[in-house]
């Protein structure tokens, strides 16, 4: 697979490569699955890092340009930076790349997933804009156990797994 990943910031989206990149190298996982991946040593920069199996994962800010390049999975992280959020232009700037370029990077754009990672934190981020559109699946874990929330997802998503642990 590859992975095309995205956050507000250049550095944090190199920080979460590097502590995906130091998983993929640990003795725990080489353990489980080095037999089936190991990371190429003919691509690996910080930002982009590939395996022997041909995939890659590439990390950037969501601001960056995205012109040719795709992903078999889009993850995106904090897209907005909470100190700008309330600026329209920065806000609308986030929306737009999103909306207008990164959502086109997909190889498959009927299939390959989309997985934003974000808490909400104003009323027209790119949360609001994604569930304005139709085909999103929202999984919300409130930061406290709510007894009355109305969205189960491990009744609306068939995954049993996904059941909030947390009791009153």
């Amino acid at each position: 697979w590859r992975y095309l990943c995205g956050t507000n910031d250049g550095t944090l989206a190199t920080r979460d490569a590097l502590r995906m990149r130091q998983v993929v190298s640990s003795d725990w996982y080489q353990e489980l699955w080095g037999d089936k991946i190991k990371l190429s040593n003919e691509q690996a920069d910080k930002g982009l890092f590939a395996n022997t199996a041909r995939g890659h994962r590439e990390s950037q800010g969501i601001l960056a340009k995205v012109t040719g390049k795709r992903g078999d999975m889009l993850l995106i992280d904090d897209p907005h930076d909470t100190k700008q959020v309330e600026s329209e232009v920065q806000r609308n700037a986030v929306v737009e790349a999103f909306d207008m370029a990164w959502s086109s990077r997909r190889n498959d754009l009927e299939n390959s997933p989309i997985i934003i990672v974000m808490q909400r934190v104003h009323y027209a981020d790119m949360t609001a804009q994604a569930l304005a559109k139709r085909g999103w699946v929202r999984l919300a874990i409130p930061m406290r156990y709510d007894p009355d929330i109305t969205y189960d997802p491990a009744k609306d998503l068939g995954r049993p797994d996904l059941a909030d642990p947390r009791k009153v």
